[in-house]
């Protein structure tokens, strides 16, 4: 969970993965969750990026936004995305996680399905 900044990126539970040279099918998805304590307008993301604090790359970008009028709320957003890398060197990629309003985001990996990040050769 992250209560920080709004408008930033952040790696929540650092995320991360290694993926060695070559050809790959990479693919994340989880329940992104928010909190409020205030009727807000809320921003919500997840992106994998090659750094754990920003977007490197907008095709790996997922989420939504939401007026939420009552003063209470809490919500969740199943979020993927999926594509073919192709890398000349090992890449660290980091799944991070972006709020802009609302109290806290992070993932609900406990409750509302597994939160997952994985690379699967494409020579199959």
């Amino acid at each position: 969970t992250t209560t920080g900044t709004d408008v930033t990126w952040v790696n929540v539970g650092t995320i991360s993965l290694a993926i060695h040279t070559g050809i790959w099918r990479v693919y994340y998805e989880g329940a992104l969750y928010h909190t409020i304590t205030t009727a807000a307008t809320i921003v919500k993301k997840a992106t994998l990026s090659t750094a754990n604090n920003s977007e490197s790359d907008a095709d790996w970008t997922s989420g939504g936004s939401w007026v939420i009028a009552n003063d209470s709320h809490y919500g969740t957003l199943w979020v993927k995305r999926e594509q073919t890398l192709v890398l000349t060197a090992k890449t660290t990629y980091y799944l991070n996680v972006y709020k802009s309003g609302g109290t806290a985001v992070g993932w609900r990996g406990s409750t509302d399905g597994k939160t997952a990040l994985r690379a699967v050769c494409a020579y199959h």
